[in-house]
C-alpha cells in the first residue's frame, strides 16, 4: 500500500511570497503616486492657460488687467493690496473678482459697462483662503482664493505692480536682462507653488522658479 505524501508550504517559501507582494505592491503605489502628481501638474498648467485667456479678454474688453493680489475691501470704494512679509503680492484674490463678478462685486452691475463677463467659470471646490480653506462668511469677496491642484493659492501680479509687488525677475546674466528685467514685461505672471506649497522667498524676485513650481513665463 502506497504512502501519500502531502505537500506544504515551507516558512521559507511563505516569507519569499510575502517580499514579491510587498515589493509588488510598493511598485504599483509609486507608480499610482507619480501619476496623481503628473495629473494634477497638468491641471495646474491647463487652468493657468484658461486664466491668460481669460485675462486676455477681460483686458480686451475693460482697457486694463486685473487688479493684483489680494485685498479685503472692493471698488468703488476703493482696493486694498495684501502683501507678505517680504512685500510680495498674496495670492489672486482680486484676479477672481474681476473675471467673475467685475471689481465691484456686483454681476447684476458691474462696474465698468464694458465688463462682458464672467470671463472664466470657477468650481466652487477649488475656491477657498488665502490658507487653503474653505470658504466661509467671514472673508471678503476679494480674500477669496482660486486654488491650485494642491490646495493651495494661485499667486498673480499684473505688470505695473512688479517693482512694489515682488515680480519674477530674469537671471541677471539673461541677454534680455537689462531690457526686460521682469518675465512678461508688459502683461502679467501668474504662479503656483506646486506639491510642495513653498517657492523661493529671498532674494526678492525669485518666485515661482523652484523646481516644483508652475508659472506662465517658463513653460514649466
Amino acid at each position: 500500500m502506497k504512502r501519500i505524501l502531502k505537500q506544504g508550504v515551507t516558512l521559507i517559501e511563505l516569507v519569499v511570497v510575502v517580499l514579491i507582494i510587498a515589493i509588488l505592491s510598493s511598485i504599483g503605489v509609486s507608480v499610482y503616486v507619480g501619476q496623481v502628481e503628473r495629473a494634477r501638474r497638468a491641471a495646474c498648467k491647463d487652468t493657468i492657460r484658461q486664466l491668460e485667456l481669460a485675462i486676455s479678454r477681460y483686458e480686451v474688453d475693460v482697457g486694463q488687467y486685473p487688479v493684483s493680489s489680494s485685498g479685503t475691501t472692493y471698488s468703488p470704494a476703493g482696493v486694498s493690496l495684501l502683501v507678505d512679509g517680504n512685500q510680495n503680492g498674496v495670492g489672486c484674490g482680486y484676479l477672481q473678482l474681476c473675471l467673475r463678478t467685475s471689481l465691484n462685486g456686483d454681476l447684476n452691475s458691474p462696474l465698468d459697462s464694458r465688463w462682458q463677463g464672467p470671463y472664466i467659470n470657477f468650481n466652487e471646490d477649488r475656491l477657498g483662503d488665502i490658507s487653503g480653506n474653505p470658504v466661509t462668511s467671514s472673508i471678503t469677496k476679494p480674500e477669496v482664493q482660486l486654488l491650485d491642484p494642491w490646495g493651495k493659492p494661485y499667486y498673480y501680479i499684473q505688470w505695473q505692480n512688479y517693482g512694489t509687488m515682488g515680480g519674477t525677475e530674469r537671471p541677471t546674466g539673461d541677454p534680455f536682462y537689462t531690457s526686460e528685467t521682469y518675465y512678461n514685461p508688459r502683461t502679467f505672471q501668474i504662479f503656483s507653488k506646486g506639491p510642495n506649497g513653498i517657492t523661493i522667498e529671498t532674494p526678492k524676485g525669485r518666485r515661482g522658479t523652484e523646481s516644483d513650481d508652475v508659472n506662465n513665463w517658463s513653460g514649466r
